[in-house]
Formats: C-alpha cells, sequence, structure tokens
C-alpha cells in the first residue's frame, strides 16, 4: 500500500512578519521481489519500495511598505531499498508478478537542501526583483554487477570464471551537486503605457562530483584481467569532477503602439563555460591510473520576435519565432578494450570526449476567438520547430556503454485546434 500525508500552515506573527511551514511524507510500496534464480526461492519481498520526506519554510518580512524579504529553507530525503528493475522471464508480468534474481541488495539515498532568498523593492511602475538559492545534493547508489560481470567474461549471467566472488560485485556510485543562482531583474508595467520592460542578469555556478567504486567480482587481492585490483577489491576506480557557469543579460520590451496591437522584442546573450576533470585506475583501465581533461567557452545570441492584435474583445491574432541553444559540454570516454566492437561497427576507434552544442528555432502563428456570444471558443495555431546539431546519447548494444554526440537535424511542424462548445448555462464541450 502507497500512501502520503503532509501538513501546511501560515501565520503571521507580526503587522510585517509571517511565517509558513509544511511537512510532507510519502511511502511509495514495492512490487518486484528477490528471489534465488537458480530455485526461484522467495529472498525478500517489494524490495523498491521508497521514503520520501520533505520540509519547507519561508518568512516574508515587509519592514516598509515598497520592500518585501522572503527568506526560505527547503529540505528534502529520499531513501529505497532496491531499483525498479525486474527479470523478464521470471515470475509472471501478465499478472503483476515482478521479480528479480540480483545476488547484492541495491539499496539507495538522496537528499538535498536549498536556502533562498528573494528581495522585491517596488518604486512605481517599477519592480526590482533579486532572487538568490543554493543547492545542495548528496546521492548514494549500490548496484549489483554479478550477472552483468559474468556475462561479459563468459557470455551467461550465471557462467563462473576464475577467483570469482559474488560478493565483491558490487558497484558503489556517489554524486554530489552544489548550485549557486543568481537573478537580478527590473521590470515596469502598466496597463496604459506605451511600452512594458524588463531586464536583467542571471548568473550560476554548477559543481558535480561524481564517484564510481566498481567491485571486480573475483576473490580480494587477486589479479583480475591481467592487473592487482584497485585497493585489492574494485575493478575501476572513476572519479569526476565538472563545473557549469554561466552569465546572461537578458531584456525583453512590449511596444504598444495602439489599441490591440502589441509587439514583442526580446534577446538573452548568455557566456557558458564547461570543465571537466577525470581520473580513473583499476583493470577496467589496463592497471594505471589516468587523467583527462576537456573544457568549453561559448557565447551565444537567442532573440525572440512576437507579435499579437487583439481585432476586438472577442477576438485575437498572433505570431512568434524565437532561438533556444542548449550548452555543450565533455564525457567519459568509453573503455576501447570492452567497446572495440561497437565502435567499430560505427566507425570509431574511440568514444568523443567533447560535444557541442545544439540550437533551434521556433515559429508559431495563431488565432484566439469567441464565437456565437462566447458560446464557441475557438483557439487554433501553426507551428514549426528547426533543430539542428542535435546531442543525442549513442548506445553501445555489446558493451552497455553510451556517449553523447551531435548527430543530425530535425524539423516538426504541425497543428494545434482547440474548440469548446457552451451551447446552455453550465456545460461544456
Amino acid at each position: 500500500i502507497s500512501y502520503e500525508g503532509g501538513i501546511a500552515a501560515g501565520v503571521p506573527l507580526s503587522d510585517t512578519l509571517a511565517v509558513r511551514i509544511s511537512g510532507w511524507y510519502r511511502r511509495d510500496a514495492g512490487y518486484i521481489d528477490r528471489v534465488n534464480p537458480q530455485t526461484g526461492v522467495l529472498l525478500a519481498s517489494d524490495i523498491n519500495s521508497q521514503k520520501t520526506y520533505a520540509t519547507k519554510i519561508a518568512l516574508s518580512w515587509k519592514p516598509i511598505d515598497d520592500l518585501t524579504i522572503t527568506p526560505g529553507f527547503y529540505l528534502q530525503r529520499n531513501t529505497t531499498r532496491g531499483r525498479d528493475q525486474y527479470w523478464e522471464g521470471y515470475g509472471d508480468a501478465s499478472s503483476a508478478h515482478y521479480v528479480t534474481g540480483i545476488f547484492n541488495l541495491e539499496p539507495g539515498r538522496d537528499r538535498f537542501y536549498m536556502p533562498s532568498l528573494k528581495v522585491e523593492v517596488g518604486a512605481g511602475n517599477i519592480d526590482i526583483i533579486s532572487n538568490t538559492s543554493y543547492f545542495v545534493r548528496d546521492e548514494k547508489h549500490v548496484l549489483d554487477y554479478s550477472t552483468f560481470l559474468a556475462t561479459l567474461r563468459t557470455g551467461n549471467p550465471f557462467g563462473s570464471y576464475g577467483n570469482k566472488d559474488v560478493t565483491n560485485a558490487v558497484a558503489t556510485q556517489t554524486m554530489g551537486q552544489r548550485v549557486l543562482t543568481q537573478e537580478l531583474r527590473v521590470q515596469s508595467f502598466s496597463p496604459t503605457s506605451l511600452i512594458d520592460w524588463v531586464g536583467g542578469v542571471y548568473y550560476t555556478r554548477a559543481i558535480q562530483k561524481f564517484q564510481n567504486l566498481s567491485g571486480s567480482g573475483r576473490i580480494p587481492g587477486v589479479i583480475s584481467s591481467g592487473f592487482p585490483q584497485y585497493l585489492g577489491r574494485y575493478n575501476l576506480f572513476d572519479n569526476i569532477r565538472a563545473k557549469d557557469e554561466q552569465i546572461a543579460g537578458f531584456a525583453n520590451v512590449d511596444v504598444k503602439p495602439m489599441d490591440g496591437l502589441k509587439i514583442t522584442l526580446g534577446a538573452r546573450v548568455t557566456n557558458t563555460k564547461f570543465s571537466f576533470d577525470q581520473v580513473r585506475d583499476g583493470p577496467t583501465n589496463s592497471g594505471v591510473r589516468s587523467f583527462f581533461s576537456a573544457g568549453q567557452e561559448q557565447t551565444s545570441f537567442t532573440p525572440k520576435l512576437g507579435v499579437s492584435y487583439q481585432i476586438d474583445p472577442s477576438n485575437m491574432i498572433y505570431a512568434s519565432a524565437s532561438k533556444g541553444f542548449r550548452a555543450g559540454g565533455a564525457q567519459s570516454p568509453v573503455d576501447p578494450t570492452f567497446c572495440g566492437a561497437d565502435l567499430a561497427t560505427l566507425g570509431l576507434t574511440s568514444s568523443p570526449r567533447e560535444f557541442s552544442s545544439d540550437s533551434l528555432w521556433s515559429y508559431e502563428a495563431g488565432t484566439k476567438n469567441k464565437l456565437f456570444g462566447g458560446a464557441v471558443v475557438l483557439d487554433a495555431n501553426v507551428y514549426m520547430t528547426k533543430w539542428k546539431n542535435i546531442q543525442q546519447s549513442v548506445r553501445l548494444p555489446r558493451c552497455s556503454f553510451s556517449f553523447i554526440a551531435n548527430l543530425g537535424n530535425a524539423t516538426s511542424k504541425g497543428t494545434d485546434i482547440s474548440l469548446s462548445l457552451n451551447p446552455v448555462k453550465g456545460l461544456t464541450i
């Protein structure tokens, strides 16, 4: 049985200060049983159950009429006993009896907290808004590699190989994120003004650390694949530190030259920097310690243009065009020994260490209408998106690794039509 519950309360502490606190808990019931794959004997039930806790507190302080300060703190923790994966050919999926035959348990933990601060200052028709947050996340998962290693070495998930020890076929993966985000914007809005505008700056610095310690699946201390095990028991030590930094300036202007007509002009200039540092060691890395670093920096300009015309209170037409992009990055190489045959099929001797940004243009035109005194509401548009240099994940089928590459372009075009009928009061079709 799954269930959840929460409570929230907000109260004024004075004429200028208020607080809101909330708490929440959820339990997701498991539905995958763990069995002995040779005998079918049940070892544990519902191993993929999860528990999640969350709480948030925020204060709102208004020391003067045109100033509001809102600090907040958010905390969440998730724990699980196992992954949502089951084995085909075992149990009976058609009757919702899902089972797995993993040898080692696979618990996981994911927790984060985020303090934030929002400051709003008003001066006539102008608002100044500052948003600051710092995100801290730590995640840890244990993965059973017993059948994976046996398949790689023998072609059989239950095959036997030299010095086999399935209790040492466990990978422990930890990940940490630290993300600072700051945005400052100034905006002006008035229903009667000729121009409404917004402008500001945005900054973020994200640091992510990842570590993978993969057990060899052999007796600790023996030679594995011709090399000494790392720290006496691991096939692979993989440590990654990635840093993603972005600073941007943006502006948007709505011009209203005549009643019903609005022209929108917007632009964003973004500078991104990305660095990637990796250390590897262990038999899977040919028994040596290697270092790899890569980085990218780019500046992108993304404009936006829109126009809308309110013909009368019941009819409007509009059109827009805007550009977007996704920054490039760097990645770990796939193992050239395990993945050599897959890479050769693609005409490669190694996987790409870096990938570039991709970008798209999106176009749309449409109409919104109230017909027959509002008895019929029509919303219709046509659109087209052109996507270039797409970042795509390439999965290598035999060695089970993947890499990201820039592959191909795509064009999407179509139409959306929504018709709402209100033949009598209270009835909508």
